[in-house]
């Protein structure tokens, strides 16, 4: 199960993985 969140900063998208 993965939650992704959107940086504005970097207009990239984080993705925390379990």
């Amino acid at each position: 199960m993965c939650v992704c969140v959107f940086v504005l900063v970097s207009s990239l998208c984080v993705c925390f993985c379990v």
